[in-house]
């Protein structure tokens, strides 16, 4: 068997110079999306008005994307991805709670 000569073709010396690649930059403006979950006493606290519990909760959201807006760099910007609204007092609960024991079995 003859040996193998492929290799030595297409090796290259390693230069001094630097690196022509440039590194990727980390993106300037952030998007964090944020999963707006409203329980049951949230929504009887609005007397279960679907406009009244939205408005509360875009405006709350909002207030943070202001106080993040005073960031420098990277821009923050605050995304609501979507409102979950409780209508039934115990369906959350159980929902939490069943999600929190996955959860601590993950850990354990």
């Amino acid at each position: 068997m003859e040996p193998d000569h492929l290799g030595k073709r297409f090796r290259r010396k390693r230069s001094a110079e630097p690196h022509s690649r440039r590194k990727r930059e980390a993106p300037y403006v952030i998007y964090p999306e944020i999963l707006v979950i409203v329980d049951y006493d949230g929504y009887r606290l609005h007397g279960g008005d679907n406009v009244q519990i939205k408005r509360y909760f875009v405006s709350f959201w909002n207030g943070v994307d202001l106080r993040y807006k005073l960031l420098k760099g990277p821009r923050i910007r605050i995304s609501i991805a979507g409102i979950i609204i409780s209508r039934v007092s115990f369906m959350l609960d159980k929902i939490i709670l069943y999600y929190f024991g996955i959860w601590l079995t993950i850990l354990w």
